[in-house]
This record gives structure tokens, C-alpha cells and sequence, in this order.
């Protein structure tokens, strides 16, 4: 993993929203998509998907009092309610049960490879189970595995 050196967080007065910069090691691997789809198979080494494993069952352990802010947007219970209830109308019950640490941008453009290194954490913190990571890489049984790319992430 690249070395993180030092970053700084922000908030604009009167602006629901939170900036941060970061500034790491340089990370001289590509990502496996340019964008957060994967249309095929990368042809990704075993080790990196064990990596990315291992990176996520570790991200899993982590506690923080920070909560996710993917697009800048603050999770709150509020925000999910709405946003489910404009997408599914008559949604009876959108409360959020249970929050789990979460990378919360974690697409195909944020994993390089095919050295294995995950980047764009400014977003990480608290989101509600199941905003794990990118769409398609996790089995039902809740690993990454390669010819799995159909699906979105199983809720583990």
C-alpha cells in the first residue's frame, strides 16, 4: 500500500459538504477500469484478489466516529430515507439497522493493478451495511473472487 504522508479536512461555512486532500506516496500502477464499471475480466492475479480480501475483512474490523461522506454528502439516516423513498415509492421502513465501515467511493477506478493498492479514502467512515465496495466483485458467500462480476456486493 502507498504511503500515506499528511492531509487536511474541511467544511465550508454553511455548505453541507466536506472537502479533503491527502497527499501520498506516488502510485506508478494503473487502475483496473479507468472507470467505476468493469465490463470484463481484468485477468487479476489470485493475489490480488486475496489482497482485496484481506484490505476489505480489515476495513470491516475498524471503528471511527467519522461517517461517510460519499460526493462530499454526508450519510445520515434523513438522506437514506429520502433518497429510498424518491427511487421506491412506498418503502415502509428505510431505517438503517446497522452501520459498518466503509471505503465508500470504492469503484474499479479506486483499485489498481495488477499490484494490489486501493486509493481515493477521503470519503471512509460509517454508511449503512451493505456500501461495501466496487459492484460485482463480491460472491454471495461475501468474497471477491474473479469471474464474478455481474451483481452488485452481497450484504454480509
Amino acid at each position: 500500500m502507498p504511503e500515506w504522508y499528511r492531509g487536511v479536512a474541511w467544511r465550508e461555512p454553511g455548505e453541507p459538504v466536506m472537502w479533503r486532500a491527502d497527499e501520498l506516496e506516488l502510485i506508478a500502477v494503473p487502475p483496473v477500469a479507468n472507470g467505476a464499471l468493469l465490463l470484463k475480466d481484468p485477468g487479476l492475479p489470485d493475489a490480488w484478489w486475496e489482497a482485496l480480501n484481506a484490505s476489505l475483512d480489515a476495513l470491516a474490523e475498524q471503528q471511527t466516529p467519522r461517517t461517510a461522506t460519499p460526493d462530499t454528502v454526508t450519510i445520515t439516516q434523513e438522506l437514506v430515507t429520502r433518497t429510498l423513498g424518491e427511487v421506491f415509492s412506498g418503502v415502509p421502513d428505510a431505517r438503517i439497522e446497522r452501520w459498518t465501515p466503509a471505503h465508500a467511493d470504492l469503484t474499479w477506478a479506486n483499485v489498481m493493478g495488477p499490484k494490489f493498492s486501493i486509493i481515493d479514502w477521503e470519503d471512509w467512515g460509517m454508511a449503512p451495511r451493505g456500501r461495501a465496495g466496487p459492484k460485482g466483485s463480491r460472491t454471495p458467500g461475501g468474497r471477491a473472487s474473479a469471474p464474478r462480476l455481474g451483481p452488485v456486493w452481497a450484504i454480509t
